[in-house]
């Protein structure tokens, strides 16, 4: 397993490449073990794995809210609500407008034409194996997930077409968020490590996901 990286890249909670896994007792593997057959392999997550948070499990009554939207061992935290949310939401915003608040790893926001709010998403994982979230192809409108946490604002090429998260053997939340082009029912896939096909979740932002 990998050695442990340095405070100061731990603190953005996100590991370049699976390969390159914080090695917290419950990380991905470096790649070298056989895959089992007939088992789904999981995705590669270009935005990397996001560590098992620091502070430990939830506590029980910070999940069941209204509006969750469950997939397996995974929770969108009352993602139903972003139904609610006005379509201007996710329309471009002016990158010179007061109170852009951004991530220091990404471009200035006075050097982009293309910059949303992102929609905030806490994804609760539940158990020991790992889960990839990965933005499906087909979907109406360009998204992309956005973590970490920490930024109000992005361009959907900030953000990753899939990530990972580590199963901590406890449930944990993972603060990030969501980046679209416009509102959408939103599809993604929730992979589960060494397990069944992908699950599909149905995401509405600004949109509804009926029919």
């Amino acid at each position: 397993m990998s050695p442990a990286l340095p405070s100061s890249t731990r603190r953005f909670s996100l590991v370049v490449g699976v390969a390159a896994a914080v090695a917290v007792g419950c990380g991905p593997g470096d790649g070298s073990e056989e895959h089992p057959a007939g088992v789904p392999k999981i995705p590669a997550t270009e935005g990397g794995y996001a560590d098992c948070p620091i502070g430990g499990a939830l506590r029980p009554k910070t999940v069941g809210t209204r509006g969750d939207v469950a997939v397996g061992p995974v929770i969108f935290r009352a993602a139903g609500a972003l139904e609610q949310q006005p379509p201007s939401l996710f329309e471009p915003i002016d990158p010179r407008s007061s109170g852009v608040r951004e991530h220091p790893r990404l471009r200035p926001a006075a050097k982009r034409d293309d910059l949303f709010l992102v929609a905030k998403q806490l994804v609760i994982v539940a158990g020991s194996r790992n889960v990839v979230i990965a933005v499906v192809d087909d979907n109406s409108r360009p998204a992309a997930l956005f973590y970490p946490p920490g930024a109000s604002q992005a361009t959907v090429s900030d953000g990753s077409q899939a990530v990972g998260f580590e199963g901590c053997d406890r449930r944990v939340g993972y603060p990030g968020g969501i980046l679209s082009a416009g509102p959408q029912c939103l599809t993604v896939e929730v992979w589960v490590e060494n397990g069944d096909p992908p699950q599909e979740a149905r995401l509405p932002l600004g949109a509804s996901c009926q029919g």
